[in-house]
């Protein structure tokens, strides 16, 4: 059987610090995506909308 091996208390990091990452990364996303044209920020807004709202309806 293999065992997990313990965490190593640098490789542990906070909520804050993976949804902080996670917004560095989706930002940077967006803004190569406007930059190279293949969306605008109305679409970008548009999505998000919509995304929204189906997130509502469940």
């Amino acid at each position: 059987m293999i065992m997990a091996k313990p965490l190593d208390a640098k490789e542990i990091v906070t909520t804050d610090e993976i949804v902080i990452t996670n917004m560095v990364e989706i930002s940077a996303l967006i803004e190569l995506l406007m930059e190279k044209g293949i969306i605008t920020q109305n679409e970008l807004m548009e999505r998000c909308k919509k995304l929204r709202n189906e997130m509502g309806n469940r």
